[in-house]
């Protein structure tokens, strides 16, 4: 998954080299975005409390990043993790390859539309 801290434009390929180099795989089957929102970069916690360590979000950005990820072979398959259904929406207003999955914890006010979204 893509953490917080490397949740930028241009760090998302770096991370992902890294993880792979760290497992000793030449690709991932998933390639997440942990989390709707960034980190400073550089600065990895297990949560961040503080406000100041977060900064601008851009989505579209990474989202891009993602998606060349998976065009280079290093991602099977890409996707978000705890969107919201708003979010997932404007991610797949500008996906040229949509979300293989949105990882989340679900509650039954949100199933139904979630399943006609994803049917869609």
């Amino acid at each position: 998954m893509l953490w917080l801290s490397d949740n930028h434009p241009y760090l998302v390929l770096l991370a992902l080299r890294k993880s792979l180099q760290s497992l000793g795989l030449e690709d991932l089957d998933f390639y997440l975005i942990h989390w709707p929102m960034s980190a400073k970069p550089g600065l990895f916690k297990a949560s961040y409390h503080d406000e100041n360590d977060l900064v601008p979000f851009d989505l579209k950005g990474v989202w891009t990043s993602l998606e060349q990820c998976h065009k280079l072979g290093l991602a099977k398959s890409i996707g978000v993790s705890n969107f919201s259904i708003n979010k997932l929406e404007h991610v797949l207003s500008f996906a040229t390859i949509p979300p293989a999955v949105n990882q989340m914890q679900v509650l039954a006010v949100s199933v139904s539309y979630l399943i006609c979204l994803v049917k869609e």
